[in-house]
């Protein structure tokens, strides 16, 4: 477990801090004390997505303090860059060339990031903006975002409008709005399977879409779907069922959730363990759950035959994100 938890990045509320610090004391009294070393970061940090070679990661901060794209060197365990956003949510894609495309919130716009040169203040510049409507009170407020780089498509889905909208990265255009069942969580591209899903939070539904708009199919999956992770190779889906202590398996090719992984720290515990983040190991046998209200990361073995708990791993306040 030690030589796993190294290389495990979690981002919680506790502190401000990423990779956790010993003992801490919660409002109500409580008294944590989390596995791992810690470094700074911002408020509540709510995404967090590597770089394309790894040596970096990048973490929007959506608290109720300033927000930011945060940035860390994963080798030597540090903060190197903060970045001020005007306001950000759950949301990110980065492209292979390393350009970020990061949700505005309710100013209903996509940053669209490019790396800097070398000796300038900071590690990206604002290279220009997607906008999709006028800033709130115009209700769209943009969550999941994610890139086809083939077809050099943008998908964004939304919580406000719930809608699932594509922007066509070359001719600098929308291509298609579609209209959701509920408001939208996150939407992954999977690039083997050649098609879009989103975890519709208001449902408990997954909706499977081709890249042109065609819809698919639809997948009941369990009680506000949140984050998701393919494991494209094996076929699966792995979705964190926030209000239903669960992590729903699902079949992509049959489009059937065929297993529910209990997050829980009991079998019968009610709910609030609240699963919302979501990381595999590199041989696809150990997943990563963060449950935010048990201050803690459920680890599951995963084999042909299915998933089985092997333990969990404590944390600080409320983990948001998980990262290997």
């Amino acid at each position: 477990m030690k030589h796993i938890f190294l290389h495990l990045f979690i981002c919680a509320i506790t502190a401000n801090t990423l990779f956790l610090k010993a003992q801490t004391l919660l409002p109500n009294g409580w008294q944590l004390d989390p596995a791992g070393i810690h470094i700074p970061a911002g408020d509540l940090p709510l995404c967090m997505k590597p770089s394309p070679d790894g040596k970096f990661l990048y973490v929007l901060n959506a608290g109720q303090s300033d927000h930011s794209l945060t940035i860390y060197d994963t080798k030597k365990k540090k903060r190197i860059d903060s970045i001020p956003l005007s306001a950000t949510w759950y949301g990110m894609a980065v492209s292979s060339k390393n350009e970020l495309y990061i949700t505005g919130a309710n100013q209903n716009f996509i940053y669209h990031l490019k790396p800097a040169k070398t000796g300038s203040k900071h590690r990206f510049y604002f290279a220009d903006t997607i906008v999709m409507a006028e800033p709130w009170p115009d209700a769209v407020s943009p969550a999941g975002i994610a890139l086809n780089e083939e077809q050099q498509q943008l998908y964004i889905v939304t919580k406000e409008d719930s809608t699932l909208n594509a922007w066509d990265l070359t001719r600098n255009k929308w291509v298609f709005r579609k209209k959701l069942l509920s408001a939208a969580y996150d939407c992954q591209w999977l690039k083997i399977q050649n098609m879009l899903v989103v975890s519709e939070w208001g449902n408990g539904t997954l909706s499977f879409w081709k890249a042109d708009g065609t819809l698919l199919h639809r997948t009941p999956c369990g009680d506000n779907p949140n984050e998701m992770l393919a494991d494209e190779a094996g076929g699966k889906l792995y979705v964190a069922c926030a209000d239903e202590n669960s992590v729903a398996v699902v079949d992509l090719n049959k489009f059937l959730c065929v297993e529910k992984l209990n997050t829980a720290m009991a079998a019968d515990a009610p709910t609030g363990s609240t699963p919302n983040a979501l990381a595999l190991n590199t041989n696809k046998n150990k997943l990563f759950v963060c449950n935010a209200d048990n201050n803690n990361i459920a680890v599951f073995n995963i084999t042909p035959e299915g998933g089985s708990g092997a333990g969990f791993i404590p944390t600080g306040w409320y983990p948001t994100q998980v990262r290997i």
